[in-house]
């Protein structure tokens, strides 16, 4: 007869084997001859073993000496801190019963990851770390199905748990959920597949080789720089303190404390943020049209040829959140990934796609407990999920597709508004760092609403006067609910935000005004909701304040950057020839031409080196074009040849 054996009869054997380890957790002197001293502070108890989740997520592991059960750390957010003695001797393994070397595998599961030396993970480890990354399973899948009919039957439940400790099942693991639902699985280190990574692709030799042809280091660093200051910052869905991660360091890089008030261990990820990332910020970077040609080819040219020699196929076939993060980095603009137009948009799509599958994927897309992932790096899963409803509500909105991530299936928090280390508001300290994805989300999710209300191929048939009223009143409160100022640290102020937070407002408002304007489609009969024209007088208003910035140099830098901007400017364009043709006022006419002025350079600072029809904004310059033409002329007779010959 075998005799079957559990966690508990492992755990007492180990506690045999090797006492030592365990009682130095939990032998604090409680004799009456025990003396301790009132005047000395409580001193820090030697740890010759850190807990399982310290170990895991690289934390100082502190224990104090009066009648604590557990470390400082999972004391004070509310974890189990246990700690698992070191593997036993072969020969002891050998002398178990069948089934218990598969038992002892599954205890030593979380004790896997490889720790990360001082200088940073090897690049051929990078992939293998998965860190608190589970997959999921959502109520239809085939395992919730069958474990909702084993409910009531104790027998049953009873396998139903042996398998899922098998299979490392983690139940009740989402907020709000009955018992027996909420499925999130654990999931193996990935192991390699043999594909071998030749030394001439990889990033190291590829990022010396770019330095060395730039003639600098400096200048990679200056654009790295560059991006950490003005694009991260209203766009983090790779933090400041994930992207000083990329070195592999435990602690900050020395102009950290020029820009940021705080550090913590907390705040960075416990996978590692793939180091193309560098290069990906300095590409952004280099597209402002202050940086040289040259300078801005090379490193695309480098990003191009990393991404398409092995870099994009590893981040598609390894599902990570630090990965899922890259893919969506890359969706700010298409010439990360081309420098061919149809090329570029078409693998910035499929790019940002597999991101987005990939996030849900890890359920970053649900909102997980604390229970079952740290509160920190569910700060960070709520910050990346914003990103990715940003990005692709933005992205189907200007290539006019079908929006990939239906609100209905996510109930995700909105991005924390402070760093991630900080449990929550009550307890943040400093500035709300993350105030600009956090309000950019909540815009993205109007948005999402907006074009599902107005600009389907059913138009306006398949709403109602309720919904409408109900978005219109959604998106006053959001305007209301703008902070007048945004600030990373209180050392790092966003004086942008504001200007760049308008102009993104302008294309949502004209999306839903634009269903009730003429040249659309006839409004239904069950559709009594009409705008009033105070709200059309503001938006015109707001389309003039959002040209006057866009002629800013920082205007322009966003609009060199990020890809975002391009299409709420040519909202602002239409919106003032739609003034223009209706009351012939020359104030529309003058922003018009303004706006196109910008557009043209726009395209034309973009094409340098390129062959006209190489340029993936050319086609947007020439459509403006046509628009302010029919300002002055009629255009009815006239060849787009002739019009662009006028402008030029």
């Amino acid at each position: 007869m075998v005799q079957t054996i559990t966690q508990q009869h492992v755990k007492s054997f180990l506690m045999a084997a090797y006492p030592f380890p365990f009682m130095i957790i939990n032998m604090p002197d409680n004799s009456a001859d025990a003396k301790v001293p009132i005047s000395r502070p409580i001193k820090r108890k030697k740890t010759l073993r850190a807990c399982d989740y310290c170990r895991v997520h690289r934390i100082r592991c502190e224990y104090v000496a009066e009648g604590k059960d557990g470390c400082q750390h999972c004391i004070k957010y509310g974890f189990e801190c246990t700690k698992v003695a070191p593997v036993l001797p072969v020969r002891l393994v050998l002398l178990q019963p069948a089934g218990f070397r598969d038992l002892l595998g599954n205890l030593y599961r979380q004790d896997k990851r490889k720790k990360i030396a001082q200088d940073g993970i090897p690049e051929e480890e990078e992939e293998r770390s998965q860190g608190l990354e589970p997959g999921y399973l959502g109520p239809s899948s085939l395992t919730q199905l069958v474990h909702s009919s084993c409910v009531g039957d104790n027998g049953l439940e009873k396998q139903m748990r042996e398998l899922g400790n098998r299979y490392d099942h983690h139940w009740q693991s989402l907020l709000g959920h009955c018992e027996g639902s909420g499925l999130l699985v654990g999931r193996e280190e990935f192991e390699s597949t043999g594909r071998k990574r030749t030394a001439r692709f990889t990033f190291s030799r590829l990022y010396a080789r770019l330095a060395e042809e730039l003639g600098s280091i400096t200048i990679l660093d200056s654009l790295n720089d560059k991006a950490l200051q003005s694009i991260i910052t209203m766009f983090p869905v790779i933090s400041a303190s994930e992207s000083a991660s990329v070195s592999g360091k435990n602690f900050p890089p020395g102009n950290w404390w020029q820009r940021y008030n705080t550090w913590s261990y907390n705040s960075t990820p416990p996978t590692p943020i793939p180091r193309v990332v560098r290069l990906i910020h300095c590409a952004l970077a280099s597209l402002s049209r202050e940086v040289p040609y040259k300078i801005r080819h090379s490193i695309l040219t480098a990003l191009h040829e990393h991404l398409n020699n092995g870099e994009s196929a590893k981040l598609s076939q390894t599902t990570t959140l630090a990965n899922a993060q890259v893919l969506i980095l890359l969706g700010m603009n298409q010439d990360l990934h081309s420098y061919e137009e149809s090329t570029a948009m078409s693998m910035m799509w499929q790019r940002v796609g597999t991101g987005l599958r990939m996030a849900t994927e890890l359920a970053v897309h649900r909102n997980v407990s604390s229970k079952a992932i740290p509160i920190a790096q569910l700060h960070r899963r709520w910050r990346v999920w914003g990103a990715c409803v940003a990005t692709d509500k933005w992205l189907a909105l200007r290539l006019g597709q079908v929006q990939t991530i239906d609100l209905e299936d996510c109930d995700t928090p909105l991005p924390f508004l402070y760093p991630d280390h900080f449990a929550d508001e009550s307890e943040a300290e400093g500035v709300a760092c993350f105030s600009t994805i956090h309000h950019l989300s909540k815009l993205s999710v109007l948005l999402g609403r907006v074009v599902r209300l107005t600009s389907t191929p059913f138009h306006l048939e398949r709403t109602t006067d309720h919904n409408l009223g109900c978005w219109q009143r959604d998106m006053d409160t959001w305007v209301e609910e703008l902070p007048q100022h945004f600030a990373v640290s209180t050392k790092l102020k966003l004086p942008q935000a504001n200007d760049l937070f308008n102009l993104l407002a302008v294309a949502v408002e004209f999306t839903f005004l634009r269903a009730f304007m003429l040249p659309s489609p006839l409004i239904p009969a069950h559709i009594t909701f009409r705008p009033d024209h105070a709200r059309w007088s503001n938006l015109i208003l707001r389309a003039e304040m959002a040209i006057d910035w866009m002629t800013t140099p920082i205007g322009l830098f966003y609009l060199d950057t990020w890809a975002i901007t391009v299409y709420p400017l040519v909202c602002c364009i239409m919106i003032n020839l739609s003034v223009y043709r209706s009351i012939g006022s020359l104030r529309a006419a003058h922003y018009l031409d303004c706006g196109s002025k910008i557009i043209q350079d726009w395209a034309r600072a973009a094409a340098e080196g390129l062959p006209a029809d190489r340029s993936s904004k050319r086609k947007v310059a020439d459509m403006v074009a046509i628009l302010r033409a029919s300002v002055k002329d009629d255009p009815s007779n006239a060849s787009i040849e002739d019009i662009l010959n006028k402008l030029t």
